[in-house]
């Protein structure tokens, strides 16, 4: 990436045409053929501490299937979401219990199943459990399926992400769809934060834990805050540990921003607090892919985000200005005349990008001459001119 002090110079082209219902009860044996109800009681199943409920909340203009952390009738966290990626259903929607798992009935159709079990065993009851984890038994009360292997933003105590597994940041506070950022346990014993639109290369990662070979399989949190990595007896803190209570609650959520934050949750004087961030940043616009491609990031002071179409582009949607820009013209192949009217250099100064330049570097004391040679070479779409180095450019550029 280059340093703040740059330019970045690109040729444009000029066109003239121009809140939940009231608490269920209790119920820590969910036997088959039970239904949830978007809004007729029962609506969810509570733990049998009252601290965990799974069911069917309110989100956009109807209803998803999750888990939440009931810390008071006003403040709810979900920690879990069913076909995230699936839009909310209406509140005719039926989730029921069956020998086949939890079956999700739509009016007008069979519906679908949001649990996947792998074994050819039937289902015989459930639970949501005081540890956040809702399970599915066998006849034999074997677990057949649970949530917390399947986690979408967040772990919860006692919760292990497995090497090859990911956690995926959230679209937006109300929107728990899938985001822009992830979180891998990779195969080689790292830890990597990188943007969900990247090939997730070294060059991609914004944050990591270091630890590739070192031989760790899975990231776990546990009841006093500790989070590690961990293989057979050997283990990487990731943090020092916190204090134990039973009115405490550890969990570790990949935030929308694309931090990777621990938080504890005080559920007797209804308090959250956050521990520890990976990755610390002091501005947002230094996690890469918070604005996406030919975009770049501005925030005022450190704080809300504003995401920047370059000149020539226009948002790919206007109601999600960080998903990217596209060019707002169709362009012809073939190189541009310098002297063509149509055609012009604008530029961006203090901007950073990513630098993957596709020919070598060249000499250069004048960002007009970086310009012009850009103009002149037809596979050239922006320049980067910094420290008399020019460099040319292809789009997309990404993490602006």
């Amino acid at each position: 990436m280059a340093s703040a002090i740059s330019y970045i110079l690109f040729l444009s082209i000029f066109s003239s045409a121009f809140a939940l219902g009231a608490a269920p009860p209790r119920q820590s044996n969910i036997t088959l053929d039970t239904s949830l109800y978007p809004t007729t009681n029962p609506t969810s199943w509570l733990s049998p501490n009252g601290r965990f409920a799974f069911g069917f909340y309110p989100e956009a203009t109807g209803f998803s299937i999750g888990i939440w952390l009931v810390a008071s009738p006003e403040n709810s966290t979900v920690i879990w979401t069913a076909d995230r990626d699936d839009p909310p259903v209406t509140k005719d929607a039926v989730l029921k219990l069956t020998d086949e798992g939890l079956r999700l009935l739509l009016q007008h159709s069979e519906g679908r199943l949001i649990s996947n079990i792998s074994t050819s065993t039937d289902a015989s009851s459930a639970s949501m459990l005081d540890s956040g984890n809702f399970v599915i038994y066998d006849s034999n009360f074997d677990v057949i399926w649970q949530t917390f292997n399947h986690p979408t933003d967040t772990i919860m105590a006692g919760q292990v992400l497995l090497a090859g597994s990911e956690l995926v940041s959230s679209l937006s506070g109300t929107n728990h769809s899938s985001g822009n950022f992830h979180l891998i346990m990779q195969n080689d014993g790292n830890l990597v934060l990188y943007p969900v639109a990247s090939p997730d290369t070294p060059w991609d990662a914004y944050w990591a834990s270091g630890t590739n070979g070192d031989g760790y399989l899975s990231l776990y949190l546990d009841d006093k805050g500790w989070l590690y990595l961990h293989q057979g007896n050997v283990t990487s803190n990731l943090t020092s540990g916190y204090r134990h209570g039973t009115a405490l609650v550890y969990r570790a959520t990949l935030g929308v921003d694309g931090i990777f934050r621990l938080y504890s949750h005080d559920l007797e004087l209804n308090t959250e607090q956050v521990l520890k961030e990976f990755a610390e940043v002091t501005d947002p616009c230094e996690v890469q892919g918070t604005c996406g491609l030919n975009s770049y990031c501005t925030s005022a002071n450190g704080q809300a985000v504003v995401c920047m179409c370059l000149p020539g582009f226009d948002y790919l949607d206007t109601n999600r200005t960080s998903s990217g820009c596209r060019r707002n013209i169709t362009t012809t192949a073939g190189c541009y005349s310098v002297n063509d009217s149509m055609t012009y250099i604008s530029t961006l100064e203090g901007a950073t990008w990513m630098v993957d330049s596709y020919a070598a570097p060249l000499s250069m004391t004048r960002k007009e001459d970086c310009g012009e040679a850009c103009l002149k070479d037809c596979n050239c779409d922006a320049a980067l001119f910094k420290d008399n180095t020019c460099r040319k450019l292809e789009f997309p550029l990404r993490y602006g």
